[in-house]
């Protein structure tokens, strides 16, 4: 017989274990064998097959006051959904506790009154769900073996003993006769019994069920948790709340989960509605009860030096400077969405046209003095010069994409900017082409996190058939004030002799005190992504982010890790993209670089070829802007790249084998006019068709990098013995948009049969979330 200090030892170390297992720590989950945990839970819940039935016990008592029955958050001890291709916000069952009464909500609308023994069984069981470890991944889910991988998952909410949260576990291809899961979870290769156990008694709930004929009560059950089912608000106005934002640390880690509480108005927002919802993508349903008119301190609000925000009940009419958010008003969101337009674009569009500056300079030094003083033209030196910029420019692209949500966008912008305005600088003083070319490689470098980082950051902000017109507005008009570089480079050349500097280092030497002053912009009013950002206030913050998860489910960011990296990274629709971006780059890189040259060949002067090269591109601007605004208004994309791609063609011909110089640089309009705008195209038709932070990420990272393949091709394709006509380097521009004509068919092919078969509820949903159709 143990003593009873053996006895109390054991007990203690029997609940340390306990807690330990249940901190957000991942070190710890661990931390004792799962198969004892398993074993432990099995024996101590209320696993009695007595429990069977109970749906069809409960039939027989329906709730007497069905009618008037009004579920609240406040009440709920679990809920179960269901979702599948086809019915993607389904529901099972939910629990609420009313006084002395158990009342259930069945799939079928059902309002029932369990009897005690039911209700506290069905309750402790969901309460052991709760105890479980964590299976990882999205949704918490456990991931039965089945022969294919289009399954139901059944999500069980529960709410916690002390009623503060709500915990989620989710089953994938559950099934009575198999337990076996398809990759182990810990120790455990079968799905815990508890779990089992709970699940099959859930589904006892839908017997019966019809789909399209659940009444009325199961909508007002989905409007408790609108951010769970985005299409409530559809026919269920008043579930949607006001929502607070909050960057909460757990598990040692930044992890944005979003808070909610309502404030409703007693015209529009019934009494039911007033706890408060949060979701969360770890994931976990923070369930905060309103706390007395207790209002928000700077502190609170921003946070102590930690990533975190305790957003309180905020008192009406207050004065506290909050606004009442109507989340159903589209004034309300027209005006939150041009105030990011405002704060975003002008600054983004006006750093990028530095960057387009600082990069495509080289030409106009040339034609500046640069090409006597260096001995440039010899062989293949200039095109050398521009290859390099493209090398580390291309390499590095990626893994510093990877890292901007780590180290934030405002610090590594700023980075950026300042480090290539210094090598700018250096520039202006080399004294052979080697160094030129070392520089360039600098350069290159401290450029390749530029534009996916600005790219990756537009499309986290605004919804998907909104990104192709802000990123058309932010990359031609960087690309139109790019190309007024020249006149502004002609300026420069008229310093040629002060302080012993020819005309092409007074292009390099201002250029590079604009890029740092440009820097110190950068850090004062480049914004973060949306669940970090602190120029908008908390309310204005979760109607953005609450729009975003409508929208396509991503609002806030997933886990990013190397399993995930690698999975992305084996989809081919991001490669062809890639290849697409390629072909987009290629030939406006081409005649960015060679325009004064080909000029020149026309027979212009210097002056004249560089002030000929800006009038293409205010041209070009006013069509680029013209297909972003019907592209984005009608949601299509691959015809108006179609479009953009034959144009591009039609001006590259003309370019080649017209006879006189004036057709010539009619040529040059029409394929800077289909060619300008289609890299933002490709970017939009390719984010358009991403879900989640960390695709996001990866595929940006893959697909720009193709702008430097296409910039190493666009400069060695136009040779120096070609000059003056450049035919070769033209046909290889021609044939990067007939690679084009051919990917644009076959993705455009892909998703409209992928969009196709996930409606007639034959694959799997798309991207992972519901109700998603790709964008063609």
């Amino acid at each position: 017989m143990p003593s009873a200090r053996t006895t109390f030892i054991t007990i203690s170390i029997l609940c340390l274990g306990f807690l330990l297992y249940n901190l957000p720590t991942p070190t710890l989950y661990h931390s004792i064998s799962t198969n004892k945990l398993f074993s432990f839970m099995s024996s101590t819940s209320c696993t009695s097959t007595s429990l069977s039935g109970w749906h069809s016990r409960a039939l027989q008592s329906p709730y007497a006051a069905a009618s008037s029955f009004e579920p609240k958050l406040d009440n709920l001890a679990f809920t179960v959904l269901h979702s599948t291709p086809v019915e993607p916000e389904g529901f099972t069952l939910a629990l609420f506790k009313q006084g002395n009464d158990a009342i259930a909500i069945d799939a079928s609308g059902n309002v029932l009154q369990l009897s005690e023994s039911d209700a506290t069984g069905l309750t402790e069981l969901a309460q052991s769900v709760n105890t479980l470890p964590k299976a990882g991944g999205f949704r918490n889910t456990w991931r039965i073996t089945q022969l294919t991988t289009s399954q139901p998952i059944e999500r069980v909410l529960v709410k916690d003993k002390d009623g503060s949260s709500l915990k989620e576990t989710s089953v994938q291809g559950f099934a009575n006769d198999k337990k076996e899961l398809k990759s182990a979870v810990g120790d455990a290769t079968e799905l815990p019994d508890v779990l089992y156990t709970f699940v099959g008694l859930a589904l006892e709930a839908r017997e019966g069920y019809e789909r399209g004929n659940a009444g009325g009560v199961v909508d007002r059950v989905k409007g408790l948790f609108p951010l769970l089912f985005p299409s409530i608000h559809h026919y269920y106005p008043q579930a949607i709340p006001n929502l607070y934002y909050v960057a909460a640390m757990q598990s040692g880690g930044s992890t944005s989960t979003l808070l909610g509480h309502l404030e409703p108005s007693p015209h529009r927002h019934p009494s039911h509605l007033r706890s408060p919802l949060s979701f969360t993508r770890r994931p976990r349903l923070q369930l905060m009860m309103p706390t007395e008119e207790k209002r928000v301190s700077s502190e609170e609000k921003f946070g102590n030096g930690e990533d975190k925000v305790d957003l309180h009940h905020l008192e009406k009419g207050s004065g506290s400077g909050h606004e009442e958010v109507e989340a159903d008003s589209e004034a309300y969101e027209r005006k939150i969405v041009r105030l990011i337009d405002r704060r975003m674009l002008p600054v983004l569009g006006l750093l990028y046209s530095i960057a387009l500056i600082d990069r495509n300079n080289l030409a106009l030094s040339r034609t500046a003095g640069m090409e006597e003083d260096l001995q440039i033209a010899v062989g293949y030196r200039y095109s050398i010069i521009s290859l390099l910029f493209f090398i580390p420019y291309t390499l590095l692209e990626l893994p510093s994409n990877l890292l901007l949500r780590q180290f934030g966008v405002r610090n590594c912008l700023t980075f950026y900017i300042a480090a290539w305005g210094a090598v700018q600088l250096g520039m202006a003083f080399v004294k052979s082409w080697q160094q030129l070319a070392g520089c360039r490689v600098l350069l290159g470098a401290l450029e390749a996190g530029f534009f996916p980082a600005m790219t990756f950051i537009i499309t986290t902000w605004y919804k998907r058939h909104e990104v192709q017109g802000r990123l058309t507005f932010f990359y031609v008009s960087a690309a139109v004030l790019g190309a007024c570089s020249p006149i502004l480079s002609y300026c420069m050349t008229l310093l040629k002799g002060r302080a012993n500097l020819n005309g092409w280092q007074w292009i390099f030497l201002i250029e590079g005190i604009l890029t740092g002053i440009l820097a110190i912009v950068t850090w004062f009013f480049v914004i973060e992504f949306p669940d970090k950002n602190k120029f908008l206030t908390p309310e204005q913050t979760q109607f953005i982010l609450q729009r975003l998860q409508k929208d396509r489910g991503d609002a806030l960011p997933d886990e990013l890790t190397t399993r995930k990296v690698l999975h992305h990274l084996g989809d081919w629709i991001i490669w062809a993209h890639g290849f697409m971006y390629l072909s987009a780059t290629m030939p406006i890189t081409a005649i960015t670089y060679f325009n004064t040259i080909i000029l020149r060949g026309m027979g212009w002067s210097v002056t004249a070829s560089m002030l000929l090269i800006t009038p293409p591109y205010f041209a070009a601007a006013i069509i680029s802007y013209f297909i972003a605004y019907y592209s984005d208004k009608l949601k299509k994309r691959a015809i108006f790249l179609l479009f953009q791609t034959l144009a591009t063609i039609a001006g590259l011909l003309i370019m080649a084998y017209a006879t006189q110089n004036e057709v010539r640089y009619f040529g040059i309009f029409v394929a800077v006019a289909g060619s300008l705008a289609m890299n933002p195209s490709v970017l939009a038709y390719s984010a358009n068709n991403v879900v989640s932070h960390s695709k996001r990420s990866v595929s940006t990272g893959v697909i720009i990098p193709f702008s430097g393949i296409g910039g190493i091709l666009a400069t060695t394709v136009f040779r120096q013995q070609d000059y003056p006509r450049y035919s070769n380097g033209i046909w290889a521009a021609l044939g990067s948009q007939f690679l084009m004509l051919v990917l644009l068919a076959a993705t455009t092919y892909t998703y409209t049969k992928r969009n196709r078969l996930a409606k007639e509820g034959k694959v799997e949903m798309l991207e992972g979330q519901p109700r998603f159709y790709y964008t063609i």
